[in-house]
């Protein structure tokens, strides 16, 4: 137990490092820093016209690792690895990757439902969503293990990452898209979210 729980997050490390080659093989490919839409979509970005009209399908989980910019990249990783250095003490690397990738379909699913079709949605963010969801399932499930703010503290950062985009229609947040990962995060815990050690 005490093995598993102080291991080296290496998925959320190796993810991390992903996205952030990613984002530097754009900068370097593109030579700017900040990306236009035709330049998110010809990397990987979902929009309904190419995902869905014309069949780009893997569009659902490679947006998940693209970013416009350097401070969206940056914010989106932080979050990320806080979260993933947790669940990967919970979970198996290979179920974090799971999670990382599910939780990326589901957020992206749901944006192309019930977003206008010129929406070009991308960023990790679908990801963190679905680890925040992970982790409140997990909460609730064990909650008899943990401190009892902790389920507050997560609930305080899940309604952090979802209530400014309904208030605020102007912040170019994608509500749908964080709305299916944490959706996405909960059933991936309650259906594979089993402690590797208990």
């Amino acid at each position: 137990m005490h093995n598993a729980a102080m291991s080296t997050p290496v998925m959320t490390i190796a993810l991390v490092v992903y996205n952030l080659m990613v984002f530097l093989i754009m900068r370097f490919s593109l030579g700017v820093w900040d990306f236009t839409p035709p330049m998110l979509l010809h990397w990987g970005g979902n929009a309904a016209p190419l995902t869905l009209g014309m069949g780009q399908y893997y569009r659902l989980l490679t947006a998940a690792f693209v970013h416009v910019s350097p401070a969206h990249l940056l914010l989106n990783m932080f979050a990320f690895y806080q979260l993933g250095f947790i669940v990967e003490r919970i979970v198996s690397p290979w179920k974090v990757l799971g999670l990382y990738l599910f939780s990326a379909f589901t957020g992206s699913l749901m944006s192309l439902v019930f977003n206008p079709p010129n929406v070009v949605s991308v960023g990790a963010s679908t990801a963190v969503l679905g680890f925040e969801g992970f982790f409140l399932v997990h909460l609730h499930q064990y909650r008899h293990v943990y401190p009892r703010g902790i389920m507050v503290q997560t609930l305080f950062w899940v309604a952090l990452a979802i209530l400014p985009t309904t208030l605020n229609t102007a912040m170019n947040v994608d509500l749908w898209g964080h709305l299916g990962g944490l959706m996405g995060g909960m059933a991936f815990a309650l259906f594979l979210g089993r402690p590797r050690l208990q």
